[in-house]
């Protein structure tokens, strides 16, 4: 699976254009990176650029793929800095900057891999393993949880063993959406050593009860 059209409507009408920066990808950069060396730093899907202002902040060499010409067009303008570097592509083939293979310090994934099919994620996997130098992390934040109600949603639509599509709810309308669990997500970084791996979990109560339940982890190139 490439990259969806979905998202490329979506931010021509001006929908999903988050513009802060995430408070995990900022806590688990502190918390997992030498911030205080220029850090190479390459986010998958950045959509609306909400974290490049924190990675500006830190002066790091920021890189990034995503798959909406359009929101790539205004990143471009809006972003006037040598040290910003945003191309529109498919991040489940080719991450495009050859530039920087074997060398990256940190690779971001903000809920952007998971609406791939689980041989977009495998791919994209070998990619991120070939990009980190050797102790290089990999933050995946808001991996979708097989214990949450929209897994159990009995009118969502199998792509693969992992991959749904959904007509109704929360998910409609984004294409596919991946689910795993805590041993699903071992088995697809095997090859790497999982520093930090947490299950967020919430129950919403009212006004109709909820439960969502989603996994943040760093994965080191070993």
């Amino acid at each position: 699976m490439g990259f969806s059209t979905i998202w490329e409507d979506k931010y021509k009408s001006n929908l999903e254009l988050s513009i802060w920066p995430w408070d995990e990808v900022i806590a688990l950069t502190h918390r997992h990176c030498n911030i205080k060396k220029e850090l190479i730093v390459l986010e998958l899907g950045c959509g609306a650029g909400a974290n490049i202002p924190f990675f500006q902040s830190i002066k790091a060499n920021y890189y990034a793929i995503e798959g909406s010409q359009t929101i790539v067009k205004r990143l471009q303008n809006s972003f006037n800095d040598s040290k910003i570097n945003i191309t529109c592509g498919d991040f489940t083939k080719d991450f495009e900057f050859d530039e920087i293979i074997g060398k990256v310090d940190l690779i971001i994934d903000r809920g952007s891999l998971t609406i791939n099919t689980t041989s977009g994620i495998k791919n994209t996997i070998e990619l991120i393993k070939s990009y980190l130098k050797p102790g290089g992390k990999f933050i995946g934040l808001d991996w979708y949880d097989i214990d949450c109600d929209y897994y159990k949603d009995s009118t969502k639509i199998m792509v693969d063993n992992h991959t749904y599509k959904f007509d109704s709810g929360d998910f409609s309308g984004y294409g596919n959406v991946y689910f795993s669990d805590e041993n699903h997500i071992k088995e697809l970084f095997s090859d790497f050593k999982i520093d930090y791996l947490i299950n967020n979990i919430k129950n919403q109560l009212l006004p109709t009860p909820l439960r969502r339940s989603s996994f943040t982890f760093v994965a080191v190139k070993i």
